[in-house]
């Protein structure tokens, strides 16, 4: 199917970039992530929640001029609800979207895991910053893990971290047959 679209979300360090990369080399389409658009770091002393909308302002423009008709992989956090309605609107209803809410469903292991790529990528030692950040983003992707009250996400599942185990709550399921078998590979790999 043309013009779709695989949204991968979640806690930093929850295996979005690895599960991203995979699923674009799968489906032979482009990736698209937050990663691109610059660095939250910035000792300039504006908010650190500034620099991240700044980064989704520029993901958005990138993707308001990308040719979606070989489909797309997009991974970030999105962990506010207006970023995810926001990326909808921008991605149009011409767009099959699939949502990946990647999980670590124990917040001791999500937290080491943080900190452990924050030491080996060698990133500046910001860890109250990281683990306030990741602790922010975990209270606002709570609702969805939960799938209490309303949500914008049709076609959505569930990658916990902890278990390796992939489920699908609503929707179509349109590519779930290479979803499940990138899961089982990162499961093979790290779990």
């Amino acid at each position: 199917m043309k013009n779709f679209c695989i949204v991968i979300f979640g806690l930093p360090a929850s295996f979005k970039s690895t599960l991203a990369r995979m699923l674009a080399d799968s489906l032979n389409c482009d990736i698209l992530g937050t990663w691109m658009c610059g660095y939250a770091h910035d000792r300039s002393g504006r908010a650190v929640h500034e620099l991240w909308r700044s980064r989704y302002v520029q993901l958005f423009d990138v993707l308001k001029k990308k040719d979606l008709s070989s489909g797309i992989v997009i991974e970030g956090t999105f962990s506010w609800a207006s970023d995810r309605t926001r990326l909808k609107k921008v991605l149009g209803s011409q767009v099959h979207v699939e949502w990946i809410l990647c999980w670590c469903s124990k917040r001791s292991i999500a937290r080491e895991r943080l900190l452990s790529r924050r030491l080996v990528n060698g990133a500046p030692d910001q860890s109250a910053w990281a683990i306030e950040e990741f602790d922010r983003a975990r209270k606002h992707l709570a609702g969805i893990k939960s799938l209490k009250g309303k949500t914008v996400l049709e076609n959505l599942y569930l990658f916990d971290t902890i278990q390796f185990k992939l489920t699908r709550f609503r929707g179509s399921g349109l590519h779930e047959k290479v979803i499940r078998k990138a899961c089982q590979h990162i499961r093979a790999v790290y779990g």
